[in-house]
């Protein structure tokens, strides 16, 4: 949940810096505040609830890619940037690649070397340990190896023990 938006101009606007809709609205109409990240223009919108900071966020299956509709949350990025931190520490200098389409996937974070490619996946939404299987085999097809970082409802132990085995 990001605190921060932009304006199409650039400007970066702060929701802690606002009490309620109507106060942000009169300053920056409906419609004309854009996500925070700078690779994606899509419309955001202030959310405020009880005991929980003013957040922007925007609508589910809002960000159009040149590969579909796609789901965008904070948890996601916060997952890939996990991942791909890792890679640079594990792999030093190789090259890390986000969003990578991979025969008929499109794959969170891909490290390159020499000798193996490697093609990391935050999942963070339930999936079944049937179709872990089917991704993997898949991403492994293409001729990379694949690691899995589940996170939320994805999280189980059941998939864990799937994770370990693999």
């Amino acid at each position: 949940m990001p605190l921060t938006a932009r304006t199409t101009t650039g400007e970066r606007v702060c929701s802690l810096m606002f009490k309620n809709h109507a106060e942000l609205y009169q300053k920056h109409p409906k419609g004309t505040l854009i996500s925070p990240y700078p690779d994606c223009d899509a419309p955001v919108y202030i959310r405020f609830r009880k005991n929980c900071l003013p957040h922007f966020y925007h609508p589910p299956f809002t960000i159009k890619t040149e590969y579909g509709f796609t789901p965008f949350s904070v948890e996601h990025e916060l997952g890939k940037l996990y991942l791909s931190n890792n890679f640079r520490q594990t792999y030093r200098g190789e090259k890390i690649r986000y969003e990578v389409p991979i025969g008929n996937r499109i794959v969170d974070v891909v490290c390159g070397m020499e000798t193996i490619q490697i093609a990391g996946e935050v999942q963070l939404s339930p999936i079944t340990t049937d179709q872990l299987d089917a991704r993997s085999a898949d991403i492994m097809a293409m001729g990379f190896y694949p690691i899995w970082m589940l996170m939320g409802q994805a999280d189980t132990k059941i998939n864990r023990a799937w994770c370990a085995a693999n």
